[in-house]
């Protein structure tokens, strides 16, 4: 049982902590969710590009932790540093994630088309409550910023006071699906978004999980990030580097070796932070980021400039230079008039003239 085990061992830290527990939140209040979520429009926005840099550069921190120890070898003083840092950092930026899906859901949904249909209306309400159905309704046909004041507010406004996170998070993905929406609002790509708190709330995602979800979502017009609330608006080459970074597992070379733009939006914490955690896991989180590799893992841009940086401070990777020369062997020996087979077996080209 993780609950049993020493809290200075990773099976403990990666099974029985709130940030990474599947645990099902359908009978949690929606009124006390919205509380919380009121305080936190008292602070500032945030870039979504950091936000993603820290959260997924403490990941790699802990993964790389895991390769040197078994799940019930006791922590180091310095690994349980990183480990709790993980925890607190990652569960914040979680929770900012949940909060913004949840809000920019409902906002989205004063789009839908269908209530005025009373028969669909009522399936709803029997579906998920009149009080769920009713706080949407509230919305519908309004601007965005009496969408938002309706929400801020919920959390008094007495008809919610029984409601169900469950029933909330429900709604939220069946109308995507099942209203009417005019061209470039709702619809399935909104539908994937109000599945990723869906599946928080049901206990299939950790906190983790739904936050590592969350950056790579996008709605009709491209990442979710253009709300103007909680985060700040999301630049879309950088954002895309970060995702593309991330799939080749290289965001801890990335943040140590910032320039450019990535440099441009990390702030001061979040250097700091890399710095800290790399001097407590002793310098594994340095190195370079081989662009080639990005590449071959299925990146969304291409990356011809850092290539071309990459090869002249730190040389080409050897399997692209073995390409590289034999692709040049091939030009020399096409110009030679020589067919190459392999890298050492050469034809000779004839041209065969054929006979009166």
């Amino acid at each position: 049982m993780s609950f049993a085990a020493a809290k200075n061992t990773l099976r403990y830290q990666l099974n029985a902590r709130p940030l990474v527990m599947h645990r099902d939140l359908r009978q949690v209040k929606l009124v006390s969710v919205l509380e919380s979520l009121d305080m936190l429009r008292q602070e500032s926005n945030v870039r979504p590009e950091c936000e993603a840099l820290s959260v997924y550069f403490l990941i790699h921190a802990v993964a790389e932790i895991r390769k040197g120890r078994d799940l019930d070898e006791p922590l180091t003083d310095n690994e349980m540093e990183v480990v709790d840092l993980y925890h607190s950092v990652v569960g914040l930026k979680a929770l900012r994630m949940l909060y913004y899906i949840m809000l920019i859901c409902y906002r989205e949904s004063r789009h839908c088309g269908n209530f005025d249909n009373l028969d669909v209306e009522n399936t709803w309400t029997d579906r998920f409550g009149h009080r769920v159905v009713d706080f949407t309704r509230k919305i519908v046909g309004c601007g965005y910023s009496t969408a938002m004041s309706t929400f801020w507010g919920g959390y008094e406004d007495e008809d919610l006071s029984e409601v169900k996170l469950g029933d909330f998070v429900d709604f939220m993905s069946a109308v995507f699906v099942e209203g009417h929406y005019s061209g470039g609002y709702g619809g399935p790509a909104w539908a994937n978004v109000a599945n990723a708190m869906k599946n928080l709330v049901d206990g299939v995602y950790s906190l983790e999980m739904m936050v590592d979800v969350g950056f790579t979502l996008a709605h009709n017009n491209g990442p979710i990030f253009n709300k103007g609330v909680f985060y700040d608006e999301y630049q879309s080459g950088t954002l895309i580097k970060v995702l593309d970074v991330q799939r080749s597992g290289q965001i801890p070379q990335l943040i140590m070796t910032g320039t450019g733009d990535i440099n441009y939006i990390m702030t001061g914490v979040l250097k700091n932070m890399a710095a800290s955690v790399n001097t407590l896991l002793r310098g594994k989180m340095e190195g370079y980021v081989d662009w080639y590799l990005v590449e071959e893992l299925g990146s969304v841009n291409s990356y011809e400039d850092e290539k071309e940086k990459q090869v002249a401070e730190y040389g080409m990777p050897e399997k692209h230079a073995i390409l590289a020369a034999e692709i040049m062997d091939a030009k020399i020996a096409k110009a030679a008039g020589y067919f190459q087979v392999t890298g050492e077996i050469l034809l000779k080209k004839i041209d065969m003239v054929r006979a009166a």
